[in-house]
């Protein structure tokens, strides 16, 4: 650290999580804690807050429909059906002609639609009509479809590789006619079924493990084309994927990636190869995404190697589309309404302007995002520090935008990078906001912790050369 000049601190700007590069790299953060990444910094997450019962066994899928009355409906499905909320209870909403693993759902005007993946049966697209609460069978509808998603006026629903486009204007009629442009065709290009699909303004996006293809209205006799966008990485499976407002994000085979409906790309990061990792791949498929349109915020949470009840979400990765900055967290999470289309805030007053989650309980939570009510945060940052000499840090002191109700800060040393951390003694704060201590080693890192709303920016320290070793 040079020679020693009293009050002559080092302030490191926080950066992001960053786990893939070196541990010593300035600013980065290597765990969090309720954090969400910020234009500026971090903030804590907002507290969820349960306004439903739980559901009778894990949620296979959920959607909260919005009318043209501006009114809204939770609907949920788990093995046994289909279910409404009604108040805080559950309500019965319809059944599945046949076992289910996962279900997904799209809204066409005031029709909410749902198709069901599993074994093979009679399983058909189901609506609940006109702001209806059950479900039934559309009679025609195509056989076991899993993937389906509505689309400049129509809907489309994929059985393996095949897909099926409603006529237009009318989601009930599934019988091909070049007059109505209802019609079915086969993507050839990838091997392998249709696992996700979303909307790119007026285009479909029909995701394969190994392929993206980009669907436009061709009008008759075909109704639509099929283009290849990328045939070198697709995604795992309709929670994957997340629609922003001019953009669709999603996790493929190898990293995260970003598309407006032209080539895929990568979206800057330092934490594939740690995600990749520390997923349990097995349930790449159960992945769960969200869009936060009022902190720009990307959400997708996933099941770990830890997960203690798989595939019940535990972690999650969220990424700050504005700040370019990403962030970690430990969320039980069992389902996310707008699966595979957007999880933003409705403009309605019954929602409050907040997200919907269902906890590790299946508890329908309101997640308000632009809350003051949050709840404790931790941060643990990269490691400080010179390979080839000792230092000692007398204090150190975090930057804030808005400071918080209570803060711990906790230092930790290594003298080799990668082995464990010892610990001195908790710092003592000062009355001007330092923390002093007494900590000598040859890499420094500190946790932070925070109880009340802030946002903190940047690290202090001040510390002194402690001889060469």
């Amino acid at each position: 650290m040079g020679a020693y000049t009293p009050g002559q601190a080092k302030e490191i700007p926080i950066g992001d999580f960053a786990p893939d590069l070196p541990m010593d790299t300035p600013g980065i953060i290597l765990d969090a804690v309720g954090a969400r990444p910020t234009i500026a910094g971090f903030r804590p997450l907002p507290n969820l807050s349960e306004f439903g019962d739980a559901l009778p066994t894990k949620p296979l899928g959920s959607y909260l429909a919005y009318y043209s009355d501006e009114t809204t409906k939770l609907f949920a499905a788990t093995e046994a059906g289909l279910w409404r909320l009604n108040g805080t209870s559950w309500v019965d909403a319809g059944v599945f002609p046949s076992s289910l693993s996962h279900v997904q759902f799209t809204q066409f005007g005031d029709d909410v639609l749902c198709v069901g993946s599993g074994a093979v049966g009679n399983k058909r697209v189901l609506i609940a009509a006109a702001m209806g609460n059950t479900f039934s069978l559309i009679a025609g509808s195509p056989q076991n479809p899993t993937v389906i998603v509505a689309v400049g006026g129509q809907v489309l629903t994929f059985v393996g590789q095949t897909w099926f486009s409603s006529a237009a204007g009318d989601d009930t009629d599934w019988t091909a006619d070049v007059a109505t442009l209802a019609a079915t065709g086969t993507l050839y290009d990838f091997p392998g079924p249709v696992i996700a699909a979303s909307s790119v303004y007026r285009n479909a996006l029909a995701f394969k493990k190994n392929g993206i293809l980009l669907g436009q209205q061709s009008g008759p006799p075909f109704s639509w084309t099929w283009e290849p966008v990328s045939n070198l990485t697709g995604t795992w499976g309709q929670g994957c994927v997340v629609r922003g407002p001019s953009w669709v994000a999603f996790i493929g085979v190898d990293n995260f990636y970003m598309t407006t409906g032209y080539g895929p790309e990568p979206i800057p990061n330092n934490l594939a190869s740690w995600f990749f990792r520390t997923v349990n791949r097995t349930y790449l498929p159960d992945t769960l995404s969200w869009y936060d349109s009022e902190n720009s915020t990307i959400y997708w949470h996933f099941v770990s190697k830890n997960a203690a009840l798989p595939p019940t979400c535990d972690m999650f990765v969220s990424y700050n589309v504005r700040a370019r900055r990403w962030c970690v967290g430990y969320l039980p999470i069992s389902s996310v309404p707008y699966l595979g289309t957007a999880s933003v805030a409705l403009p309605v007053p019954v929602e409050a302007n907040a997200t919907v989650l269902f906890d590790g309980d299946y508890k329908p939570n309101r997640f308000f995002t632009g809350a003051t009510s949050v709840g404790a945060m931790t941060l643990l940052t990269g490691y400080y520090g010179q390979p080839g000499e000792l230092s000692q840090v007398l204090r150190a002191r975090m930057k804030y935008n808005t400071y918080p109700t209570l803060e711990s800060l906790y230092p930790f040393y290594t003298n080799v990078l990668g082995q464990a951390d010892s610990t001195n003694a908790s710092a003592v704060v000062g009355g001007d906001g330092w923390h002093n201590m007494l900590q000598t080693g040859r890499y420094h890192r500190f946790r932070l912790a925070t109880e009340g709303d802030c946002e903190v920016t940047a690290l202090a320290i001040e510390g002194r050369a402690a001889g060469v070793r």
